[in-house]
């Protein structure tokens, strides 16, 4: 039987499903597709503060110890810290 393969930093188990991490582009991209939709004012500030905050997030991006789901999780909470649209908005763009 074969063994999953895993950080040899950590030794954290990789994710190998089907609901895999992203990388902060996907984000990104998502958030700015929000604003496009929404046309909410001052929303450029809004943008650099929600990147910000996901480059303080440490391991986003890790494909070991981070899975899709969660990211989206951690994704809606930033942006619904910055912006008052309903959770069920966000995730129709995800």
């Amino acid at each position: 039987m074969k063994s999953h393969p895993y950080c040899i930093h950590c030794g954290t188990v990789k994710n190998i499903g089907s609901d895999r991490a992203k990388g902060k582009g996907y984000f990104m991209n998502v958030l700015s597709n929000i604003d496009k939709h929404l046309r909410i004012p001052g929303s450029s500030v809004r943008i650099r503060l929600v990147a910000k905050e996901l480059e303080h997030i440490e391991d986003f991006e890790d494909l070991y110890s981070m899975s899709k789901y969660s990211q989206e999780r951690v994704f809606i909470n930033i942006i619904r810290k910055y912006y008052q649209i309903p959770e069920r908005t966000i995730g129709q763009f995800l």
